[in-house]
Formats: C-alpha cells, structure tokens, sequence
C-alpha cells in the first residue's frame, strides 16, 4: 500500500531470492498487485542489477524489507530529482534510519558490483563512504520530519514491537498513513 502511492514509479518491484523461504513474500506481493524479481540469494547487489535489467531500469529507488515506513514522498522526490542530477546515489539523511528511500544508478550498481569487498548488506554505505560516486542529498522541506538520529528499522524484536504499535494505531484498510503521521 505505502510503495504504490510513489507517483513517478514506472513499476514496484519485489526484489528477492529463490530461496523457498521467500514463496510468501512473493505470493503476496502477487495479491497485492506488484511484480516480483528473485535473485541472487547472497549478493543483494547483484540481484538489484540484475532486476533493473530485467525491467530495463537506468535508475532505482531501492528501499529495504526491513524499512517498513519509508516515505513514499521521499521517494518520489528522488524520482523528480534524477532527470536534473548526474549524481549516481540520492537518499536523505536528515529522515529517521529507515525512513529514507535510496536512488541509485544501475550503472553505479554495476561498478559497484565490480569493486567491492566483501558482503553486499548495507551496500548503500558504499555509495556514501567511496570518492568513487557522486551523491545527493535529498533536502527534507519538515523540519518536524528532521530526525536522523532516529531508527525506524526493523532488525530486532524490539523493532517488530513498535512497527506493531505503530501499525495498530495508524493503519486502516484502504488508507496510507504519512511519515509524519508516524
């Protein structure tokens, strides 16, 4: 619900693996009316390149499983953003952890691909981290959404408790809540 009300996406996608334990993720996203790309089970990376491949993608705007609040408004301000930019990475880091989607070039994904060590959990770092990459940041016009040292990103039980909170407060069949909202 919160991802189709990202106005300038071309297309939603679901980005995972083949793994079995996936088949949910994907069946649901079938019910709910978004495609679904499964690939590469290690290289997160990867999968994104090969996904905007297969979508004939030049830009993405990735946003994690676990970030389960991103603001639909930032992504769209990334999108709006892109044409007039030759940055290679978009994200805004006055948002709480979690609320901020990423953009990204698939041409920087697959430079990327080719020089990094190690995992791909947390590639983004590479972008913001790498002299190697041009970034922008995203500017956040509420100063009331200006929260970057706040997390709001599933990763533990404890992070599972207040998505439920929130989701039990703020969620109604039909409607999308904001950020701020949040």
């Amino acid at each position: 619900e919160r991802l189709k009300q990202v106005a300038g996406a071309q297309v939603v996608v679901l980005c995972t693996t083949p793994l079995a334990s996936d088949d949910a993720f994907v069946d649901l996203a079938a019910r709910c009316g978004i495609r679904s790309f499964r690939g590469d089970a290690e290289d997160v990376v990867q999968r994104m390149i090969d996904a905007a491949h297969a979508h004939e993608l030049d830009f993405i705007v990735s946003i994690g499983g676990d970030d389960v609040l991103s603001d639909p408004a930032c992504a769209d301000r990334i999108i709006e953003m892109f044409p007039s930019s030759d940055a290679d990475f978009y994200h805004s880091p006055d948002l709480p952890m979690g609320a901020s989607p990423y953009g990204v070039k698939t041409v920087a994904l697959e430079t990327l691909a080719r020089i990094k060590r190690g995992g791909t959990d947390g590639w983004e770092r590479y972008f913001q981290e790498s002299p190697t990459f041009s970034v922008v940041d995203v500017p956040v016009d509420d100063p009331f959404l200006r929260r970057p040292a706040m997390r709001m990103t599933l990763d533990y039980d404890e992070d599972f408790q207040f998505f439920k909170g929130i989701l039990a407060e703020l969620h109604h069949p039909g409607q999308v809540f904001t950020l701020r909202e949040v």
